[in-house]
């Protein structure tokens, strides 16, 4: 973790140390932690954190010493904790893409079930909201599978939209050169025609061919 690093990096600058334990969730693994760690009469606090932004239950026996909870909260502790402004970060990746243009945002979350997540999209949702764009259901995708399923989709279609667009354009510059290779081709056949008809003396023949040549070259 990220935040772990800046911690120890926070600790060893003031002449600490930081050691990390994980104990992947497992309540077990986490009670003989905390029995070994705070046994120990140099320790001198406790971050309790997790991965995922979430509540905790605080573990009774780190409340003896001083405890931060880093990326966690719990509602019934005294316990400071430090968590990630996660409305705000969702308001202002959409502000971004709102002040370049765009006005059909797309927003893949997180899974539905975890805080970061459903604030994250709160703040999506009221940067829409405040650039008075309503909210479309059908732009957004919960969780990573459904997102990455998403995210290939909106992909295609793009893809898709671009290879129209360059077939209609092929096709127009397509017919563009057929008509000026048309008219190329009729005006020689014209000079060829009025040079025969001069060369043999008819007039009027030569007249006619030539309006009606220049008609064909317009």
């Amino acid at each position: 973790m990220v935040s772990i690093d800046g911690a120890r990096d926070a600790a060893f600058a003031n002449g600490r140390m930081l050691a990390v334990y994980s104990t992947h969730g497992n309540a077990e693994i986490e009670a003989r932690v905390l029995d070994a760690t705070l046994g120990n009469p140099n320790v001198l606090g406790v971050i309790y954190a997790t991965v995922g932004t979430r509540r905790v239950t605080v573990p009774a026996a780190i409340e003896r010493v001083p405890t931060v909870l880093l990326n966690c909260y719990a509602n019934e502790s005294s316990v400071s904790s430090v968590v990630p402004t996660e409305v705000a970060g969702g308001h202002t990746a959409t502000d971004h893409l709102l002040a370049v243009g765009h006005r059909r945002i797309g927003y893949i979350n997180g899974e539905p079930w975890q805080d970061a997540a459903r604030d994250r999209l709160k703040g999506y949702r009221t940067a829409l909201a405040t650039a008075d764009l309503p909210f479309a259901p059908e732009l957004t995708r919960e969780g990573l599978e459904s997102g990455h399923r998403f995210r290939a989709d909106a992909l295609a279609n793009a893809r898709a939209e671009s290879a129209d667009r360059d077939f209609l354009r092929e096709r127009s510059d397509g017919a563009r050169c057929d008509r000026s290779a048309q008219a190329t081709r009729t005006a020689r056949a014209g000079r060829r025609v009025r040079a025969l008809l001069r060369r043999s003396g008819n007039r009027a023949a030569y007249v006619s061919a030539a309006l009606h040549s220049r008609v064909a070259e317009l």
